[in-house]
């Protein structure tokens, strides 16, 4: 999904980009594709995410290795998780802010939230989804289910 949906944007420039306001509008050179992963982080079973730059240029096995590093590696020591770390250990309302200052100016927000994201929903079919991710544009994954009616084609 990855791969095929950071082609469509690198087709579709104006797709992106990010909005603040009615007027800020961030467009992007690169397409950066933001996935979940469900780790523990210390005792606590968290939801982290990573963002995969220049996917437009990447094929598809790069991409593979690139999700691989995220999913088999230790977030409690990998570098590109230093900043969660780090907010793991602030108190609620200054870890809030915190997040809010590092990922809201729209020229890092590739960088950070990336131009879209994939949210993998699990094995189980899905009967709906909505994004609150911080992306233009957010991808839902599910397990396809078999909606025919019984006796039809």
């Amino acid at each position: 999904m990855l791969h095929v949906a950071a082609r469509v944007l690198a087709a579709h420039p104006e797709a992106n980009a990010a909005l603040r306001g009615r007027s800020r509008v961030a467009r992007y050179d690169g397409v950066h594709g933001k996935f979940t992963l469900d780790r523990t982080l210390g005792v606590r079973r968290v939801v982290l995410s990573a963002v995969l730059a220049d996917l437009e240029r990447a094929g598809l096995g790069e991409i593979q290795e690139r999700v691989d590093h995220f999913r088999d590696g230790d977030p409690a020591t990998m570098p590109e998780f230093a900043g969660v770390r780090v907010l793991q250990r602030l108190p609620g309302p200054l870890r809030t802010l915190a997040h809010r200052a590092a990922t809201r100016p729209l020229r890092r927000r590739a960088s950070t939230t990336g131009t879209f994201a994939v949210s993998s929903l699990g094995h189980r079919p899905v009967e709906a989804f909505h994004s609150v991710g911080g992306t233009t544009i957010t991808l839902g994954l599910g397990a396809t289910a078999d909606r025919r009616p019984p006796g039809g084609p």
